[in-house]
Parts: C-alpha cells; structure tokens; sequence
C-alpha cells in the first residue's frame, strides 16, 4: 500500500506542476494523450531543476556582496544592473544554446 500512496503523492505533485507549466506556456497546449503524458512525467523534474538553477544563480558570494552593499536602500542601481546582467547573461546563453542546437 505504500508504494501507492507514494505515487499518488507524486502524480498529484505532477499533476500540480504540470499545471503551473502550462499556465507559464499559455496558449500552447498539449494537443495529443502522448504529450499530456510526457507534460505530466516531466512537469516537476523541470520545475525542480529550474529552482535549483535559480537558487544557485542568487545565492553565490557575488550576489551576497551586492545584497549587503543595497541593504540599506530600497531602491539601488547596483541591484537593478546586477539583475539585469544577469537576465541578460542567462538569456544570451539560452539563445546560444537554441542557436547551436537548431543549426
């Protein structure tokens, strides 16, 4: 019996996550029982595996040492290009990523 709590606990979760993707890709939407499947299987992989990315992108010595220096201030350019760099950073290096992989 506990394996099967296990894996409805999980296909809840997924089923969840997938959710909160699709809500993210709108208006794509599965078209097929196949890729409502794969959607579900992958769901929380992906999430999980964006939070860790995100979690290690801000929590590295450079992100504490610019969050110390604007602690004081609730509004400061330094936060502001150090958040833009890095969106930009991450953004130039999917769309290399997409470059080298589609050509």
């Amino acid at each position: 019996m506990r394996p099967f709590r296990i894996l409805l606990g999980y296909l809840i979760v997924a089923t969840i996550a997938a959710a909160l993707l699709l809500v993210d890709l709108w208006p794509w939407h599965p078209t097929s029982w196949r890729v409502w499947l794969l959607l579900v299987a992958i769901a929380l992989p992906v999430l999980i595996v964006g939070e860790w990315f995100g979690e290690a992108l801000f929590n590295n010595p450079l992100s504490h040492s610019v969050g110390r220096a604007t602690a004081s201030r609730s509004f400061s350019w330094l936060r502001i290009g150090y958040l833009l760099g890095l969106a930009l950073l991450v953004l130039g290096l999917l769309f290399f990523a997409m470059h080298r992989w589609a050509g």
